[in-house]
């Protein structure tokens, strides 16, 4: 009878020590799970949030302003024009030190591109017009992940920088 409880326990232990590792490896593989999903949310985060706040910015001007690709200090730049009380303003958006900036000025005033507010990190920006109503823009975020966007412009002004 001795023989019979002891192999009761070694059995109720064994099986215990295999419930444990089985509780372990679920646990790990959730994790590492969790982890991929957080990075590729993550990246897929950067990128459009680079394209939405520049479709909202588009969508604005497109009613009230002219919309060009231009430069500032150099660097390629969406430049978005409006006129305030009979004064021109240009908000300039574009990609400088690692990271996509926005410029608010008087236009002709000529900052440096480093004078604008850091908007979100990315590898590279790219502005083109594909016909005189569209505009093209491409976004590589800091993790090398691509997006474009094609916006249709319908408002009255679209202008040459």
């Amino acid at each position: 009878m001795k023989e019979k409880h002891s192999f009761d326990v070694v059995f109720v232990l064994l099986l215990f020590l295999v419930f444990t590792a089985a509780v372990l490896m679920v646990l790990i593989s959730g994790a590492s799970a969790y982890k991929n999903i957080s990075v590729s949310v993550e990246e897929q985060f950067q990128e459009r949030t680079c394209l939405n706040y520049i479709s909202t910015k588009l969508r604005h001007y497109n009613a009230e302003g002219d919309i060009y690709i231009g430069e500032i200090g150099g660097v390629p730049a969406l430049a978005l024009r409006e006129s305030v009380d009979g004064e021109n303003f240009v908000t300039y958006i574009y990609l400088y030190d690692g990271s996509v900036r926005e410029l608010y000025m008087q236009e002709n005033v000529g900052l440096p591109p480093d004078a604008g507010d850091e908007i979100i990190e990315a590898e590279n920006i790219e502005f083109s017009m594909p016909s005189d109503n569209i505009i093209r823009v491409e976004c590589t975020g800091a993790d090398g992940g691509t997006s474009e966007l094609f916006i249709s412009l319908c408002g009255e002004g679209r202008g040459e920088g």
